[in-house]
Parts: structure tokens; C-alpha cells; sequence
């Protein structure tokens, strides 16, 4: 199986490096190199993360690399519960243990979320 995967990603490689495309975690590399030797044109004071529980190593070092170039502040979003992106190299451990990454931090947590309208949390409740 591995074979087959190996020569997939060999073809995805090819193919993307011919027409002169990056996938996603190719621009993240690209990122950081590119802060590594030109360092950054812009300040950032804050960034901000929705779904930090999803976060990869590769997408850590840019918040990092940003973050210690302009000494941004990061304001994060995530949910312990449900990091499900594994298999794309996130670690539930960032979100448990964001002080070691991030330094000073401030935990919020919110007991309860509402991501649906108030009609369809009406229904809901009474079912």
C-alpha cells in the first residue's frame, strides 16, 4: 500500500512542480523560508486562529516565525474535544498545552456554543 501511496504523491509532486503550483503545505514552507531570510515587510499585532485544535507543526512555526518577528500577540480558538486532523499532523497537544508553545496565556472557555440560529436551537431544546 505504501508503494501505491509513494508513487501517488510522486505524480501529485510532478505534476504540481510542472505547472509551476504549490499545495498548501508548500506555501507554508515556502513562508517560513522566506521570513528566515527576508524577515518580514509588515507588523502584525495580532493573529488570530479559528480551529487551533486542527493546527500542524508546519503552520505553528509560521505563527511562530510571525509572531517573534513583530512580537504579535495570538488570540486562538479551538476545542480540545475535537481535533480530527491527525492524519495532516496535528497535535492535541498544542491546544493542552499552549502555554509551552506560546508563553503568557489567558484560557477562556466557553461552556456553551450556539453556531445555529436561535430557530433551529428552539426546535432542539424542545426535542
Amino acid at each position: 500500500m505504501l508503494k501505491v501511496i509513494d508513487k501517488i504523491y510522486e505524480i501529485y509532486s510532478d505534476e504540481l512542480y510542472s505547472q509551476g503550483l504549490y499545495d498548501l503545505n508548500d506555501t507554508i514552507t515556502n513562508a517560513c523560508n522566506l521570513i528566515r531570510l527576508k524577515g518580514l515587510k509588515r507588523y502584525y499585532k495580532y493573529i488570530i486562529i479559528d480551529e487551533f485544535q486542527d493546527i500542524s507543526l508546519e503552520r505553528y512555526e509560521l505563527i511562530k516565525l510571525i509572531r517573534e518577528s513583530c512580537s504579535s500577540k495570538v488570540f486562538a480558538v479551538g476545542d480540545d474535544f475535537q481535533s480530527i486532523y491527525k492524519f495532516s499532523g496535528s497535535s492535541v497537544d498544542m491546544i493542552l498545552n499552549f502555554k509551552k508553545y506560546f508563553g503568557y496565556t489567558k484560557v477562556i472557555k466557553l461552556t456553551n456554543t450556539y453556531r445555529n440560529s436561535i430557530e433551529l436551537i428552539k426546535v432542539s431544546n424542545k426535542f
